[in-house]
């Protein structure tokens, strides 16, 4: 069965590779496939059970993303346990994502942190975390981090605010001056 395992994966590596160009992998999932669609430096950045592991195409080696040999990638202490595969950016040798919180409640469901981890350095960061409401639909440009706050209340219905963070101040900005019931996307205008 292992041997099975390891050439399904073998095979998928050289489905990858064939969509290789300049470096950059560019593979569409569908919606029912596995969370993770950024894809950089020649490996292959994935979700696999609320954990964040890079794979590489050409060793078609698995690893955690989590710098420490001692973790289990079992619990919250992980910094890449609990992460959103929709929601992973690269930015030169830096990935943002979401992070789900320890405690939440049936009202808290969702990305409660926005964190960023240094690829070179190995160095992990939490550079904001929400208060109340879930962060969604992270969005990246050269100065800024997009997202959406989103509110569900107790009679479940959902408001949203749509917030930016400053890459270079660190800070994070309400753009909405009350919670509005449509979310909003960000998208690059090409």
């Amino acid at each position: 069965m292992k041997n099975i395992l390891s050439l399904l994966l073998l095979a998928a590596m050289l489905v990858c590779c064939a969509s290789c160009k300049d470096g950059v992998f560019v593979i569409d999932w569908d919606e029912e496939s596995p969370s993770g669609e950024e894809y950089a430096d020649n490996y292959i950045y994935t979700v696999l059970g609320s954990v964040l592991y890079r794979i590489s195409p050409y060793s078609a080696s698995c690893v955690p993303m989590c710098p420490d040999p001692l973790c289990f990638h079992d619990n919250y202490s992980c910094p890449f346990y609990g992460v959103g595969g929709n929601d992973i950016k690269m930015a030169g040798k830096y990935l943002y994502y979401l992070k789900s919180g320890e405690k939440q409640n049936i009202f808290e469901q969702g990305y409660k942190t926005l964190c960023l981890f240094d690829r070179e350095s190995g160095k992990f960061e939490v550079l904001y975390e929400a208060e109340e409401g879930s962060i969604e639909d992270l969005y990246l440009t050269d100065e800024y981090a997009f997202f959406n706050l989103t509110y569900l209340d107790k009679e479940y219905k959902y408001t949203h605010d749509i917030c930016r963070f400053d890459r270079k101040s660190r800070t994070v900005k309400i753009m909405t001056n009350e919670p509005i019931e449509e979310s909003v996307h960000v998208y690059a205008d090409e």
